[in-house]
């Protein structure tokens, strides 16, 4: 009688332990998440804001620039992406990239 209380004891804990540590693995899926949609933001507006610039500049070598700073956003969206890992079921990556 006490060897199966302490099975159903031991089995309790275990359980326990799993909700615990799968309820923490979702925390930190959010965390990750919220985190790069703060990043992700910020980089599109920036991107925007070179384009714009781009178009505006009356030089190539300014130009040049304004490439820069669009390659290297898209570059920080990569790895942001990456960082996610594969995208959930039904979600796709709506934004792709333009050169002007």
């Amino acid at each position: 009688m006490l060897l199966v209380e302490l099975k159903q004891v031991d089995q309790q804990r275990r359980l326990n332990q799993e909700l615990n540590q799968h309820a923490q693995q979702q925390a930190a899926k959010l965390l990750v998440r919220s985190l790069a949609h703060e990043i992700k933001n910020p980089l599109g507006g920036l991107r925007g804001a070179a384009q714009l610039l781009e178009k505006m500049l009356p030089s190539d070598s300014l130009r040049e620039y304004t490439q820069i700073i669009i390659e290297q956003a898209d570059r920080l969206r990569n790895l942001v992406d990456r960082l996610l890992g594969p995208q959930r079921p039904g979600t796709k990556n709506q934004r792709t990239s333009t050169s002007s």
